[in-house]
């Protein structure tokens, strides 16, 4: 009978603690949630609009979107920062990216708009918020998480020169596929964004371009894919807007700048002369 009376008490007793401990969460949420939504309402003008940051030249365009990216994460730190301070964590605890609770509440008092954008830049990178990171990846990051099979489109819609930069090692995005032995999606992608202001830095990106080792990305990839497609929507719009004569060009520069015979070559770029056929 006492031990029965003992395990009910214990029952009581968790009961009511797991009660308290759900009503504190859901107190905090609440608290967390207001902070936020007050800091939104109070920023969300002042964002840059996308007309206003196409007006601008390049170095300034950069600013105008470091700045939006502030905004964009302080609405996390806002809420982090309140809902950890009132479920009592030290300022020396981590929050569930890693920062500590004294990191979230410094950032979270950054005015993002006004702040020196060296500062706002150097906060970013250490929050390792994930939409800055994706934004301002630097080329060496992004070939590294290619190869890791960690890319992502948003890469290139952020940035679109990404399509034909080049890291340290002298490797494109295009150097980092053939290396992973994959392609995906990024060729379609680049041609479809860069088809009228690119194109001709895409093309030596993919088989012009040579990286620390002397290899072209289209070389790399022949070494284990003899039927790649790495071309093929590339070769798509020089057959479309240059016709035959153009496939005949691309064809021949391909073959000059990778030793490949030109007999090899015209099959890589087929679909620039069924393109030319239907112009």
């Amino acid at each position: 009978m006492r031990k029965n009376i003992k395990i009910l008490s214990l029952l009581f007793i968790y009961s009511v603690f797991y009660t308290n401990c759900v009503f504190a969460e859901i107190d905090c949420h609440e608290k967390a949630t207001a902070v936020e939504k007050t800091y939104f309402q109070n920023n969300y003008a002042r964002q840059i609009s996308s007309q206003k940051i196409d007006s601008l030249d390049a170095g300034k365009q950069k600013e105008a979107k470091i700045r939006n990216s502030c905004f964009s994460a302080s609405i996390d730190w806002h809420y982090l920062c309140e809902y950890m301070k009132c479920r009592n964590f030290l300022d020396t605890d981590e929050g569930p990216d890693g920062t500590t609770l004294s990191q979230l509440c410094t950032w979270k008092d950054m005015d993002c708009f006004s702040e020196d954008i060296e500062k706002v830049f150097s906060v970013l990178r250490d929050s390792h918020d994930f939409l800055f990171d994706l934004a301002f990846a630097d080329m060496n990051e992004i070939t590294k998480s290619i190869k890791n099979n960690e890319e992502t489109t948003i890469q290139i819609d952020l940035d679109n020169s990404r399509c034909y930069k080049t890291d340290t090692n002298g490797d494109t995005v295009w150097h980092a596929f053939a290396k992973n032995k994959k392609l995906y999606w990024w060729d379609s992608t680049c041609v479809s964004y860069l088809r009228d202001t690119h194109l001709n830095e895409l093309a030596e990106a993919m088989y012009k371009t040579k990286n620390k080792d002397g290899k072209t990305a289209l070389q790399i990839m022949l070494d284990w894919d003899s039927n790649t497609n790495l071309l093929s929507a590339l070769s798509e719009v020089y057959g479309e807007k240059g016709g035959r004569k153009a496939c005949d060009e691309l064809a021949s520069d391909i073959s000059n700048t990778n030793g490949i015979d030109i007999s090899q070559v015209k099959p890589l770029i087929n679909r620039c002369y069924i393109f030319a056929y239907r112009k």
